[in-house]
């Protein structure tokens, strides 16, 4: 029914409790691939320390990297669902379990994943929940501008990968998850648990810790690609204007705002007849990011408020009153100066 694809590159650390939460699993029909990235630690050995029967061990002769590693996996598996999982995170005893029975209860669904606990410094009793969205509305616009899943926590029917030539791509390296996201919701629903099933270890070798810079590059071109493809005219607005919607940040000129806006207003024109986009849930998110670019950017000081006033998409109503406060007196102080 499930093959788990757990690669493997010098995590021996961490390494038996990931294999052993997902040996533990209340729900035990499954196989478990380990693959191992050519480590140079004492990961084989872990591995080949446990007799279960249900592990496939697979070694690559030499480093391919996480994206051919994962292909690699998808390729070998032949069950109904293929289950993500790290080597330095934790899996929930009712994990699958719980992963099996919604997928099964909603057969229109081509992946889907959880919350999970994050845990610091190795300490996992003390943990922070994260809060992802749930339904298919939210997270069809979200994936397109930032990954809206937890990537260990995913399972994914291996008949519409296979059926649609489906993987994860290596020119998108440190942000390949994204971009099959948004691949498999072009041909079915995708939604997230909200129960935690999974604890997440965080540490300061992550990806997106450690190559945060190129990720960010990566994920604009991912969300540039997807919006192509969907209608928008993306030729006139720059990876800056995007990282306004995808990541709200700081704007120093307000003429920046207005080239937003009318990004926005292309991405609702090209989304307003594609039946697989609720378009309230569109125009509501986009407003929600450019709001928060807005909070951000107070240092413009009364430009804010004449923007607000020419949106397409603002209002007044939209802010409190210590925003406008906050506008005026960065004015004032410019002035004063």
């Amino acid at each position: 029914m499930i093959s788990v694809i757990m690669p493997v590159y010098n995590g021996g650390k961490h390494l038996k409790e990931a294999i052993e939460s997902i040996l533990n699993q209340t729900y035990s029909d499954f196989e478990f691939f380990i693959i191992n990235d050519g480590s140079s630690d004492q990961s084989e050995e872990i591995i080949l320390s446990y007799a279960d029967t249900r592990i496939r061990y697979v070694l690559n002769e030499k480093n391919l990297g996480i994206v051919k590693t994962l292909n690699r996996g998808i390729e070998l598996s032949t069950a109904k669902y293929i289950v993500r999982m790290d080597a330095d995170d934790i899996s929930l005893p009712h994990r699958l379990e719980r992963q099996v029975a919604f997928m099964e209860t909603n057969p229109e669904l081509v992946a889907s994943g959880t919350n999970i606990l994050r845990f610091y410094n190795d300490d996992i009793s003390r943990t922070n929940p994260s809060m992802v969205d749930l339904d298919d509305g939210s997270l069809r616009i979200k994936s397109i501008f930032y990954t809206a899943f937890w990537h260990p926590t995913m399972i994914i029917r291996n008949d519409v990968l296979k059926a649609h030539n489906l993987s994860y791509r290596a020119d998108f390296k440190y942000s390949q998850d994204k971009a099959l996201w948004i691949a498999l919701s072009l041909h079915g629903a995708i939604a997230n648990l909200e129960e935690a099933l999974l604890y997440y270890r965080v540490h300061e070798n992550q990806v997106s810790t450690k190559h945060f810079a190129e990720q960010y590059v990566i994920s604009m071109a991912i969300t540039r690609e997807a919006l192509i493809n969907l209608g928008v005219p993306m030729d006139r607005f720059n990876n800056k204007t995007i990282g306004f919607i995808a990541y709200p940040q700081r704007c120093y000129d307000v003429k920046e705002l207005y080239e937003v806006d009318k990004f926005i207003a292309e991405i609702v024109t090209a989304l307003h007849m594609d039946p697989k986009y609720d378009q309230e849930t569109v125009l509501r998110f986009l407003k929600e990011q450019l709001i928060k670019t807005l909070h951000k950017s107070l240092n413009i000081g009364m430009s804010l408020l004449y923007f607000i006033h020419r949106s397409n998409f603002l209002n007044i109503q939209d802010f409190d009153l210590k925003f406008f406060v906050k506008a005026i007196l960065k004015r004032n102080t410019k002035s004063s100066v």
